[in-house]
């Protein structure tokens, strides 16, 4: 009995080590981290280890920065043109409310012409504060249904509010969805078809620009007007402090 105590107390001790120098080789990997990343989310080596356990299975980790909005500004066309063909990507965001989380995938963002689809077998999301990680099953499908039911609200609204009005003069897609987004303009035009709205497709592939994407026999029109908070809040702010 005595020689089983004394070689548990070995493995007992031998396993602190190990632990210590774990510990020990965890902070040079998250200062290493730390120095790539430039975060002001994942601050802490914590955060830092449990993230990097979490991807470093599927990547070999060289941090980029690659875009941050209190820098590159909230705009989703700048974002898409940051991210374009960059691969792998993790997303860190955090809430007004101090909630932290974020994505990771192993595909690239590819921003050709409609957006599509990828299946990623490496793709999941986490929580920060939470600490856990939930992998992403049957995505395309939720995605597409996500999608349907926002461009089918969509066009109930415009189908009421035209009702209510008695007419349309024009629709307008706006805003980080509504600018960008060829597959849903499409689709929420096509939903409204019976008020005889037409899309013309050539015209409607495009991103960000002021556009008029009906055709010419369509009964009302459809236009792209990109959203400039930033210059309306700068001109606001101008006429108040002139007055």
């Amino acid at each position: 009995m005595q020689k089983e105590m004394t070689e548990l107390k070995k493995e007992i001790v031998n396993l602190k080590a190990e632990i210590k120098t774990l510990k020990e080789e965890n902070k040079e990997i998250a200062k290493k981290i730390e120095n790539q990343l430039d975060s002001k989310i994942l601050i802490n080596n914590e955060d830092i280890i449990m993230v990097n356990n979490w991807i470093r299975q599927n990547a070999k980790l060289r941090f980029e920065l690659l875009y941050r909005v209190s820098r590159d500004g909230d705009r989703i066309s700048t974002f898409t043109e940051k991210v374009r063909g960059k691969s792998p990507t993790l997303i860190l965001i955090k809430s007004k409310s101090g909630y932290k989380f974020g994505g990771y995938t192993s595909v690239e963002w590819d921003m050709k012409g409609s957006y599509t689809y990828k299946e990623d077998k490496f793709a999941f999301i986490f929580s920060i504060n939470n600490k856990k990680k939930y992998d992403i099953k049957n995505g395309n499908e939720r995605c597409a249904l996500a999608n349907e039911m926002l461009c089918q609200s969509v066009a109930d609204y415009i189908a009421v509010y035209n009702n209510k009005l008695g007419g349309a003069d024009v629709i307008v897609f706006t805003a980080g969805i509504g600018e960008n987004s060829i597959d849903t303009r499409k689709r929420v035009i096509e939903l409204v078809n019976s008020l005889g709205v037409k899309i013309d497709e050539e015209k409607n592939n495009v991103r960000g620009k002021t556009t008029k994407i009906s055709t010419d026999d369509s009964k009302i029109e459809v236009y792209i007007i990109p959203t400039n908070e930033e210059l309306m809040i700068a001109q606001d702010t101008y006429e108040l402090i002139n007055k």
